[in-house]
């Protein structure tokens, strides 16, 4: 998190000026002004009812706008839906509030800081659903709604009704619950998950694995921890939208905006599409996004690179691996076991590698074989990504094993251990005092504090 969090602040106070660029998304009423606490710069005039610019077409819609899926007649309406929208109210663009009370102004920056992924601000990543923006937003300036894709071309999406996204994500959250609870029971019984690859050679494996050979186990490992970690990160996303949510309507009315809450993942036909690079740029959720690809941005912004150069291309994306190995390292760092810092940066660094790769080979097929069938090529893809996968992940799950993640119980009750699938005594209830928030009392007041 220190390390996240250093990343935040680099990327906000030296690659960045929010306070002179960024600009959030806020809800107003018709004919009425913004909560005092929040208005935009200047006591704006409220919107006129009668214009509803914000509904009418706008530059940026599907014939202009990149990031919107390719659509028909027929699947317009699922595009871009704008009835769906709450029409008594009108979106508008706020830029820093550098007159409004300390408490707006912290409120703008805390804001920011805490939107992962930029969702509902002019600085959002180009993959989730975002409003057309203009090269210089104006305080106040009103929200292009006709130009949100209810669906992106990544395959991210958000749901207009509160109750079905409610509903969605309870549904989610569920599903995750029973999924994790099932790998967490089959896990313990492997003692790679316990102790790490090193040293789980020392222990028997189960009956149900002792017969697999070699590159079985490892595949079988392999795709415990991937889906392991895709069903944490969909929980993970599931409760904080929902409690976004829920904390929002009733204390921050005016960021109540449906397309905050965009699914964690995009669509895995990005994966056949473009192979590893639709994989780690469409497909996986996307969080850190922003800080990853900060330090390209600005040498991008710099003149420094220049997009679609080789040398551009090359520096934008070992750079954002980069980054992203940087993170993850961290986590390894902190962990009490001892792992090896190296692994994970390493198994990142190689995902650009393999990226090039695939393009390389990719363009050496298509000069030798210029008509090849898009199943094929979209079988291709996938088994380039299924292989170079494979090859590398080894570094990235052992040392999660390693560092002892997978003992974090990850769900209060066990539907698996009630129905017998654990170890004999193991307890249906999870989780122990050990999970529950408690005070820590030391010897001096900076060793006191919440235990967690």
């Amino acid at each position: 998190m220190s390390t996240y969090g250093t990343m935040l602040c680099f990327q906000h106070m030296i690659l960045t000026n929010p306070q002179r660029d960024a600009a959030r998304i806020i809800k107003v009423s018709f004919g009425k002004y913004p909560d005092r606490a929040f208005a935009p710069l200047g006591e704006l005039p409220p919107p006129q009812p009668s214009a509803k610019p914000e509904y009418t077409a706008c530059p940026g819609t599907a014939a202009t706008n990149p990031h919107l899926k390719p659509q028909s007649e027929s699947t317009a309406s699922h595009i871009v839906d704008t009835p769906d929208f709450d029409t008594t109210s009108s979106y508008i663009w706020q830029r820093f509030p550098s007159e409004a009370p300390i408490l707006a102004r912290l409120g703008w920056a805390a804001d920011l800081v805490l939107s992962f992924r930029g969702a509902g601000w002019s600085s959002s990543i180009s993959v989730i659903p975002k409003p057309y923006t203009s090269t210089a937003i104006q305080d106040g300036q009103p929200v292009c709604v006709a130009s949100i894709p209810s669906v992106t071309r990544a395959g991210f999406e958000y749901i207009h009704s509160p109750v079905s996204f409610l509903r969605h994500r309870l549904k989610v959250l569920v599903g995750a619950c029973l999924v994790l609870d099932f790998l967490g029971t089959f896990m313990m019984k492997d003692p790679y998950f316990i102790f790490g690859r090193e040293k789980s050679v020392e222990y028997a494996l189960p009956w149900y694995l002792a017969g697999l050979s070699p590159w079985r186990l490892e595949a079988y490992r392999q795709l415990f921890s991937i889906t392991g970690a895709f069903w944490a990160v969909a929980a993970a996303y599931s409760v904080a939208d929902m409690a976004h949510y829920c904390v929002v309507i009733y204390w921050c009315p005016y960021r109540n905006i449906p397309w905050l809450y965009t699914s964690a993942f995009g669509s895995f036909g990005e994966v056949f599409d473009r192979g590893l690079a639709g994989l780690w740029g469409s497909w996986w959720h996307q969080t850190f996004r922003q800080q990853f690809l900060g330090p390209s941005a600005f040498l991008l912004k710099k003149g420094l690179i220049r997009k679609g150069t080789m040398s551009g291309n090359l520096v934008g994306l070992l750079s954002t691996f980069a980054m992203s190995g940087l993170l993850h390292g961290m986590g390894s760092l902190s962990a009490v076991p001892s792992t090896k810092l190296w692994s994970q940066p390493v198994f990142f660094l190689l995902q650009g590698v393999g990226i090039i790769l695939q393009q390389q080979l990719a363009s050496i097929l298509q000069r030798t074989f210029p008509v090849i069938h898009i199943t094929m090529r979209r079988a291709g893809n996938a088994l380039f990504t299924l292989l170079w996968l494979y090859a590398t992940a080894a570094l990235f799950n052992d040392d999660m094993a390693a560092m002892g993640l997978w003992l974090l119980e990850p769900v209060p009750f066990s539907v698996f251990r009630a129905l017998g699938f654990g170890f004999p005594g193991d307890a249906v209830w999870r989780w122990d005092s050990s999970y529950v928030f408690r005070w820590h009392s030391g010897r001096h007041w900076w060793q006191s504090g919440i235990a967690i």
